[in-house]
């Protein structure tokens, strides 16, 4: 047992000194070394769970805070990152109900500041939460904070109001009115109820924009084919491309969230504040960067609206602010394929660098060149696609042999007449573009002679 003990210590130390140097890596070996020698640990499970977040895996960072939170029934800290992985899941319902057991544990502990954290949370993803406000108006009239609570009084008045219940938004604003009868915001609520004026919309507290953009791209993806086998997605290359490409792009709003909570003075910085950033440029200032967030926004809400003009605009105003990550340039190339052939290979030309958007970024090159009749190119660009998708398929040792095949096939196009390099054109396109292109392309590769 005492071998036990120290060989988890041992990496747990290993596991925080890499954290610490956001090497998420090597922190979920160390950590998950851990696990090994005290497999219930808590702190270990959470640790897990953090490293396996930072790296964007958040269905195993789930198991790992949901068995956290097992190991240690009495702490929020696990439902508070429940919470937080199911907003960067989409499963915005999920992530309130977690928020909201944080929040009575932190209450049960008499962390009041840490309960109205997890409720302000909710209020950021449901801003019409009237059960949410009328607990945070009572603990901010218990803690003395009565500005805060006429705020949320309020508040519920105009959630009232707009339900028809006129009757119970004038009791809620009387009764700040008696508590505090000298502020401005609850005598200017008093008049226009009095006056039948429609009060203000409660606002959406900072924190929502990432969350409700991910589930409306959520909601894009369930829209989709259902999966053909245990390794189709039920969806082409083109189209899986375009949903990564979507989440990706939503989960940046998440990491500029984290990066203003972070930054707040009454907030601890810990290593959750600890994120990869927006793949904005360098040189970005602040305002611009408030300004990206915001054109990306709107960028996402296009899409998901069908209105996809807009967004090309609304990425283009952020790209030329600092965005540049490639799902950015891949989603752009993706738009205008059809609209500007030239400004989408310009933007191609960027996403074809990254190898999670690659193989959808050839097919895009080769249906441009297909469509202009410039066959070589076309048919270059097909092969290196169908190069991309076999090597998904077979073992690393055999993927460099593979490439060198491919290569030699893309020596000889050179002299290949327009008809053969419109077959070849044919051939990838009826290969790839089909929601079961994995499993198509193992069973023709089954059927291969052998090598000798």
């Amino acid at each position: 047992m005492a071998g036990n003990k120290e060989a988890y210590q041992k990496a747990m130390n290993q596991g925080h000194s890499a954290a610490w140097d956001q090497d998420w890596e090597q922190a979920e070996k160390f950590y998950s070394a851990a696990l090994e020698a005290q497999p219930d640990n808590p702190l270990a499970l959470s640790s897990l769970g953090l490293a396996l977040f930072e790296l964007q895996d958040f269905p195993a960072s789930l198991v790992c805070y949901q068995k956290a939170s097992a190991q240690a029934p009495e702490d929020p800290i696990p439902h508070e990152k429940i919470a937080r992985i199911y907003e960067r899941m989409g499963r915005l319902n999920d992530a309130v109900s977690a928020s909201l057991r944080a929040a009575e544990m932190h209450l049960k502990a008499r962390s009041a500041d840490k309960a109205i954290d997890n409720w302000m949370r909710v209020l950021s993803l449901q801003p019409e939460n009237t059960a949410v406000r009328t607990r945070l108006a009572a603990v901010y009239e218990r803690m003395g904070r009565k500005d805060l609570a006429c705020t949320e009084y309020i508040s519920l008045a105009s959630l009232y109001q707009r339900r028809g219940d006129l009757t119970r938004a004038f009791k809620l604003v009387e009764y700040a009115h008696k508590m505090m009868p000298e502020n401005q915001e609850v005598r200017l609520a008093l008049s226009m109820l009095r006056s039948n004026q429609q009060l203000p919309r409660p606002s959406r507290p900072a924190g929502g924009t990432g969350p409700v953009r991910m589930a409306k791209v959520r909601e894009m993806e369930s829209a989709q084919g259902e999966r053909g086998s245990n390794i189709d997605s039920g969806m082409d290359p083109i189209a899986e491309a375009r949903q990564r490409a979507m989440v990706q792009l939503a989960g940046l709003l998440f990491d500029q969230a984290e990066e203003n909570i972070s930054s707040a003075p009454t907030r601890s910085r810990g290593l959750t504040a600890l994120t990869r950033g927006l793949g904005i440029g360098e040189g970005s200032e602040g305002g611009d960067r408030t300004r990206i967030i915001l054109y990306l926004s709107q960028a996402i809400d296009s899409q998901t609206m069908g209105d996809l003009n807009q967004a090309v605009v609304e990425l283009e105003h952020a790209l030329q602010l600092g965005l540049r990550p490639p799902s950015a340039y891949f989603d752009l190339g993706l738009l205008l394929k059809d609209e500007n052939s030239d400004r989408s290979l310009r933007y191609l030309q960027q996403s074809v660098r990254s190898p999670d958007f690659a193989l959808a970024t050839h097919l895009l090159t080769g249906q441009i060149y297909e469509k202009t009749e410039q066959w070589a190119e076309a048919a270059a660009a097909y092969i290196q696609a169908l190069s991309l998708a076999d090597a998904q398929l077979v073992s690393p040792d055999q993927a460099d042999e593979l490439a060198s095949q491919y290569d030699a096939m893309l020596d000889t196009l050179a002299g290949e007449p327009a008809a053969s390099l419109q077959s070849t054109c044919k051939a990838v396109t009826n290969q790839l573009m089909r929601p079961d292109w994995r499993s198509y392309l193992m069973k023709a590769r089954e059927h291969l002679p052998a090598q000798p």
